[in-house]
């Protein structure tokens, strides 16, 4: 979700009229943030971008619009000052599978190669105009790490209702956890080093796939 928003956010600054009214109700970017979209977003990237001694997080932007795509100074110097998202510009007419490579190159080296084939092939065409990237790259260490030993095999139901056999981390202490019952949910706080991040899990109750 964050990174659909952060690409959004970026395509903003370029839209205008109907377009513009849309994602903005969209996204709740006009009445949830006032209208200060880009440098709110600007502080909440130079935040994230922080690295603690446990954890490291990389959010990398970056717009790959077609060579015959003019694209205004003003949205190019703005993508660049709120989102940090260099201009390069690509050849889809006729260089799409050499295009598609580099961009697939970029997204590995900002995700040290978690990513890879982010574009498969035959996606890119003449026609594409634009290609808006936004990767995030994120490795912690756990404040309390789960015990290999403690992995077992159980039973998961799936939201089709049916039963597979997965592995199971189990451990013991004191976590953050609540329900929700109006959303019918089970709530768990799990805190990397530091406690500077953390991982938020909800459980839908017995019986309920969403």
């Amino acid at each position: 979700p964050f990174s659909i928003a952060t690409a959004f956010a970026m395509l903003l600054l370029g839209s205008d009229g109907d377009t513009r009214k849309e994602m903005e109700e969209t996204f709740g970017f006009r009445n949830k943030l006032n209208g200060n979209v880009h440098p709110l977003y600007k502080k909440l990237l130079e935040d994230l971008a922080t690295h603690g001694e446990n954890y490291t997080l990389k959010i990398a932007n970056r717009l790959f619009p077609d060579k015959k795509f003019e694209m205004l100074p003003t949205f190019v110097n703005e993508t660049s000052v709120y989102y940090n998202a260099p201009v390069e510009p690509m050849d889809y007419t006729s260089e799409a599978e050499e295009s598609r490579k580099k961009i697939n190159t970029w997204v590995e080296d900002q995700t040290n190669d978690k990513i890879k084939d982010f574009i498969k092939p035959g996606v890119l065409t003449p026609s594409t105009v634009l290609v808006l990237v936004n990767a995030i790259y994120f490795k912690a260490i756990w404040d309390n790490e789960f015990k290999k030993s403690e992995t077992i095999k159980d039973a998961f139901t799936n939201h089709l209702g049916s039963e597979v056999e997965v592995d199971m981390m189990n451990a013991e202490g004191y976590f953050r956890y609540g329900e929700h019952e109006e959303v019918n949910c089970k709530m768990i706080q799990l805190f990397y080093g530091d406690n500077a991040a953390s991982m938020m899990i909800f459980l839908p109750k017995e019986g309920q796939s969403t």
